[in-house]
Formats: structure tokens, sequence, C-alpha cells
């Protein structure tokens, strides 16, 4: 039985993931939220771009029968975000974020989850983020490049600083930990990969 890689578990799982976020949406907008100025309001769509601090740190693994221990990989990314705030503390957001040298892509994340927004002044407003995440990361070895793909939870937080009722900057940091699948021929082998990113940008919600 062919086995399923990361990405391919996202989407088998997305639709599972949708209803039970929209469910939580729903009890939370008939619960009692709190009040905030028009100027920091995270109701509503809204749209995000940023730019991206990408970091994956592999752990050792058996490669070929010999101990490997994959240097960790650092670099400059982007990405886009698709939001919905269901009320002025709970949004479900999309989120993608990657980073291509030449035609092979060494960093990708794709993100389903919610964003819970917390109390803030007039123009702030922090959130906790967490997340079902696909994954994939190739890294160098001694004996050439690893592809590994696999899925995992990110948790994290950020804040939006509103300059205007619809556009808002944001900064964010999340963590994925777990395990990766190396892809090859002949191979399924599980190596544990934890990734970090420092994400800055703007949202802007649309129609305000």
């Amino acid at each position: 039985m062919k086995r399923m890689n990361g990405f391919e578990a996202i989407c088998a799982t997305a639709r599972i993931v949708i209803f039970t976020m929209c469910c939580v949406g729903a009890f939370a907008a008939s619960a009692r939220s709190q009040t905030h100025t028009s100027d920091s309001s995270t109701k509503g769509f809204s749209l995000g771009g940023h730019v991206a601090v990408i970091g994956s740190n592999p752990g050792s693994f058996d490669l070929n029968g010999q101990r490997t221990d994959p240097a960790r990989v650092t670099t400059a990314g982007g990405g886009l975000l698709v939001a919905y705030g269901l009320n002025e503390w709970l949004a479900i957001a999309l989120n993608g974020d990657g980073r291509e040298f030449q035609e092979d892509r060494h960093l990708a994340f794709a993100d389903i989850g919610v964003q819970f927004f917390l109390p803030g002044g007039n123009r702030l407003r922090p959130h906790l983020d967490v997340a079902m995440t696909g994954r994939r990361a190739e890294f160098e070895t001694a004996t050439g490049a690893i592809d590994t793909r696999g899925h995992g939870v990110s948790i994290g937080g950020g804040v939006l600083y509103f300059w205007s009722r619809s556009l808002a900057l944001e900064a964010a940091l999340l963590r994925t930990a777990g395990d990766l699948d190396r892809h090859s021929d002949n191979e399924r082998d599980a190596i544990g990969v934890s990734g970090t990113r420092l994400l800055m940008g703007v949202r802007w919600y649309p129609g305000r």
C-alpha cells in the first residue's frame, strides 16, 4: 500500500479540520465577546503578505548504515495568508511560506488553523496561533540532497498593529515539530525535523 506523504495527508484531513473550526466558530459567535474599537477590528475577510526567516533543524539519522548529522538550514523566503475573522477574537487562517532555489523547493510550509486574538490597545492586537501544517524540507548531506516531507502541528503567536482601519502591520513567530519522511526510490525513513518561522508583513481588510 502506498504511503501518504504530508501534503496528501493535509488534503485528506482538510475537510475535517474546516468542519471542526466552523463548529468552534459557531460556538464562539454565540458567546459574549469583548468590545473593541472599530480601528482594531479583526472580524471579516483579510489578505496578508510577508517576508520570512525560515529555519529547519534536522536530527541525526542513519544513511546507508552510517550516522548522519545534517546541518541546520536557515534562509529568507516569503508567504501569503488568507483569513476570516468569525468574531473579534477568533479567525480561521490559511497560510503558506517557503523558499525556492532555482527549480528546487528547499523549504515549504502549508498551514490550516486558527488565530486567537487577545485584548490589546486601540491599535495593537496580539494573537496565539495553532495550525495543522504540511511541510517539505531539503537539506544536504555528504552523499547528496535529502528530500523530506510530512505533517505536524504548529504553535506560535504574533501581533497586529493597525496602521489604519483596513491595513495592519504584522509580526509572528511559529514553530513546527515532528517527523518528516525521507523520500527516495527505496526508502521511507522518518527523520525528526523541527521548523521555525519568523514572519513580518502586512494584512489588508478589504471593504473598510
